[in-house]
């Protein structure tokens, strides 16, 4: 059986992780290390909209943290900093920025 491989975008995405995010704070990144990207993070969150309890997940792409954080510690994750990473090609024309700004 064939293993199947992400979009090459997906691959830089990830490649560009390893050069923004470190696994302890303070640390410098590793960027010889491979790109796995069958790693990831979810966090499960509740919310209330009007009279309706919402309860969603989303994926985190890191911490903005000065200490080591516990995956398992609950309540340091509720107090806990997370970052959104969002990337784009270079804007070149008016109807790209249209898109973007949508």
């Amino acid at each position: 059986m064939s293993r199947i491989h992400p979009p090459i975008s997906l691959f830089l995405l990830l490649l560009f992780f390893l050069f923004f995010f470190t696994d302890e704070p303070g640390k410098v990144p590793d960027t010889s290390q491979p790109v796995d990207e069958r790693e990831e993070f979810s966090c499960m969150f509740t919310s209330l909209l009007g009279d309706v309890r919402l309860f969603y997940g989303a994926e985190m792409d890191g911490v903005d943290s000065q200490e080591l954080l516990d995956e398992r510690d609950l309540d340091c994750l509720k107090n806990a900093n997370f970052v959104e990473v969002k990337t784009n090609r270079l804007i070149e024309t008016g109807r790209q920025r249209n898109t973007f700004e949508r």
